[in-house]
């Protein structure tokens, strides 16, 4: 990758990355969906994009449009998971 980019590449072990297990099925598949949509980003040119899975449809945001998307905090499911670990 950095001889054909330019750009500095490193190596990342998923497991010290990933703490939730194995992945499943479901996450196999979103993961390549996901990384086919890279790629073609890329092959068509398109560069400095995020790809996202948004309302369950694969697609893709400017890297700064992202950056400066502000999500809520989910107070319903946090107020979930703590009844459900009493």
């Amino acid at each position: 990758i950095e001889e054909d980019t330019g750009i500095v590449s490193r190596c990342t072990i998923l497991g010290h990355v990933q703490r939730g297990g194995s992945p499943t099925v479901r996450d196999r598949v979103m993961a390549s969906e996901m990384g086919n949509y890279a790629v073609d980003l890329l092959d068509k040119g398109i560069g400095n994009r995020v790809v996202v899975l948004q309302q369950g449809v694969v697609t893709d945001f400017d890297i700064q449009e992202a950056l400066a998307m502000k999500k809520e905090f989910p107070m319903d499911l946090y107020k979930m998971s703590y009844d459900i670990s009493i």
